[in-house]
């Protein structure tokens, strides 16, 4: 009877070791897990601070309209060429002066 009542304590002791081992390995994983979602977290924040400041700056038109009119007119650019380089010049001033 002795031997039963031992062999029971010595799995009872295995399973209170057994459990606190995986209570510190779950604590562990959980430690690990927090500090990845908040390095994604970091991540996507500057990434967005990042574009946001982006959409903020003005764009600075590398022509002006008279450099573009020159262009066009001696044949650097052709019409549409002209007048897409034109709307964005156009563009970039405007969100410039607002």
């Amino acid at each position: 009877m002795a031997t039963g009542s031992t062999s029971w304590a010595q799995v009872a002791a295995a399973l209170v070791q057994t459990s606190r081992g995986e209570s510190a390995q779950r604590g562990i994983l959980w430690f690990f897990l927090v500090v990845v979602a908040l390095a994604l977290v970091a991540v996507v924040i500057a990434f967005l601070r990042r574009r946001m400041r982006r959409v903020d700056e003005p764009v600075a038109s590398e022509f002006s309209l008279e450099q573009l009119r020159e262009l066009r007119d001696c044949g650097e650019l052709t019409v549409q060429e002209y007048e897409i380089l034109r709307r964005r010049t156009l563009d970039a001033t405007r969100r410039a002066a607002v």
